[in-house]
C-alpha cells in the first residue's frame, strides 16, 4: 500500500515538473513570436536600409551612401 502511494506521489511530482516546463516553453515561444518582425519588414530592413536602421536619420544616411558619385 505504501509503495503504491509513493509511486503515485512520484508520478504526480513528475507530471507537475513536466507541466511547468511546458508552460515555460510556451511563454518563451509567445515572447519570441511577439518580438518577431514580419518577413517583409525584415527583408526590407536588410535590402533597403542595409543596417536595419528605420529612423529618419538612418534612412537619410543610407540614401546618401547610394547617391554619392565616384
Amino acid at each position: 500500500m505504501e509503495a503504491k502511494l509513493r509511486e503515485m506521489q512520484e508520478n504526480a511530482t513528475m507530471e507537475e515538473e513536466d507541466r511547468k516546463k511546458r508552460v515555460e516553453e510556451e511563454e518563451r515561444r509567445a515572447i519570441e513570436e511577439k518580438n518577431k518582425q514580419p518577413v517583409f519588414l525584415a527583408k526590407m530592413n536588410k535590402e533597403v536600409f542595409g543596417n536595419g536602421d528605420m529612423t529618419l536619420e538612418g534612412r537619410i544616411a543610407s540614401r546618401r551612401h547610394y547617391n554619392m558619385k565616384e
